[in-house]
């Protein structure tokens, strides 16, 4: 089908399996992949709401409580850290750390 726009080939009809040929731009030249190779490495990059699990994480004092954890994708970047933790925090406590988590996204918050 060389020369028809892209507007003008069939549609397609769902479900798809997968094996389905689809053209893609990579390094600035077009290649072929599956439609299953795209989604599969699509869904080890995106956090979606099926992938938010809930985990047990420690609090301060020592109890143990249910807490929803986003996923980090650090696959390829170089130099890249996972985010295990997500606070948010007042200016002044976050002064008041004496350590600080390089894991732990602090978010300051207006007190």
């Amino acid at each position: 089908m060389i020369g028809i726009k892209i507007t003008d080939l069939p549609s397609t009809s769902l479900p798809y399996s997968g094996s389905e040929e689809i053209a893609l731009v990579q390094n600035n030249e077009t290649r072929t992949g599956s439609i299953g190779s795209l989604t599969g490495y699509l869904s080890s990059v995106i956090v979606t709401p099926t992938t938010i699990q809930t985990v047990l994480s420690s609090d301060p004092g020592g109890a143990r409580t249910a807490a929803k954890a986003v996923g980090s994708v650090t696959t390829g970047i170089s130099g890249a850290m996972a985010i295990s933790n997500i606070v948010s925090i007042s200016q002044s406590n976050y002064n008041a750390l004496t350590a600080k988590d390089n894991t732990t996204l602090y978010v300051i918050i207006s007190s």
